[in-house]
């Protein structure tokens, strides 16, 4: 086969079988690898040069701090404020019902030049990172190491 597939879903304990897994496996029969339990996506992300994800979670934030090519099947309509969900779609394929889905990912199957990456960062800076710059943690500690210090000046 020239691709596989990684369809990692969000490890919610309350969902036993999501609706996008009958249908993905109905209408791509190959190459399909469903993952339900892993908690980190991390090692799948390094791993995978397309990323498909059903939810707006943290795995999309890391994909897209990753750079990879991302497609999204948000069967949670509602759940993304329609703010964010203009900013979602400036950077990855989206798609809200599985016929639509679908299509776009036969679309990528066929055409592995759709695969560039957006360059548009306004997600990942709203939603995920203040100055993209890989220094959070520091301004984090920084600013914790200052609110103990002058918690501790006050006493």
């Amino acid at each position: 086969p020239q691709y596989k597939i990684t369809l990692k879903l969000h490890p919610n304990p309350y969902c036993k079988n999501l609706p996008i897994i009958d249908d993905l496996r109905a209408k791509v029969t190959r190459n399909v690898r469903i993952i339900k339990n892993a908690f980190y996506a991390k090692e799948l992300i390094v791993q995978n040069d397309l990323i498909i994800l059903e939810i707006p979670g943290t795995s999309l934030l890391q994909s897209v701090k990753a750079g990879k090519s991302i497609l999204l099947f948000n069967g949670l309509k509602d759940w993304l404020d329609p703010r964010i969900k203009v900013l979602v779609k400036k950077r990855v394929e989206y798609a809200e019902d599985i016929d639509e889905f679908v299509a776009v990912l036969d679309k990528y199957l066929r055409d592995v030049d759709l695969w560039s990456v957006p360059s548009n960062d306004d997600f990942l800076r709203n939603c995920g990172t203040y100055l993209n710059d890989g220094l959070s943690c520091s301004r984090a500690a920084e600013s914790i190491v200052a609110l103990i210090s002058k918690s501790k000046d006050e006493k």
